[in-house]
């Protein structure tokens, strides 16, 4: 789906992503000199760059403050972020700017969505197969019709 400009949702994030992050980091149970020292462990173990010495507290502090427009968060630095505190809120407001409904789940929710879409095509099914039993094989040709475009 494309947007004229007028229309379109904010693609500026940063802020609402510092925000879900700064909420993150406050509700994990982790103090922020551990968010950093777990962060800075992560990044050298996948050999991830967060500036030349790594992320500071300072830096983090930087960040997380949504009013602090200079300091841009990385890509990198997001991800990290959101697996060390356990949130993924900040993901999901990226997923949002885009104004078209996308959500972030978890393993949970993708499983019930993945039972409903089941759901439905059994209930497809059962239909095709009534379909059969009420009017014979003379319906086929109009199942694999409807088969073809649903595709």
């Amino acid at each position: 789906m494309r947007y004229l400009l007028t229309e379109m949702p904010s693609l500026n994030v940063q802020q609402d992503v510092k925000s879900a992050l700064k909420g993150a980091a406050k509700s994990c149970g982790l103090s922020r000199e551990q968010i950093v020292d777990q962060v800075n462990d992560l990044a050298r173990r996948f050999g991830l760059k967060l500036g030349p010495r790594g992320l500071s507290k300072d830096s983090l502090d930087k960040l997380l403050d949504p009013a602090d427009s200079e300091h841009r968060l990385h890509l990198d630095a997001l991800n990290l972020l959101c697996h060390v505190t356990g949130d993924f809120r900040a993901l999901d407001v990226l997923a949002a700017c885009h104004g078209m409904g996308l959500k972030v789940i978890g393993p949970e929710d993708a499983a019930l969505l993945a039972k409903a879409k089941r759901n439905e095509q059994i209930k497809k099914l059962k239909q095709d197969i009534a379909l059969i039993e009420r009017h014979g094989a003379a319906v086929l040709p109009q199942i694999e019709g409807n088969k073809q475009r649903q595709k």
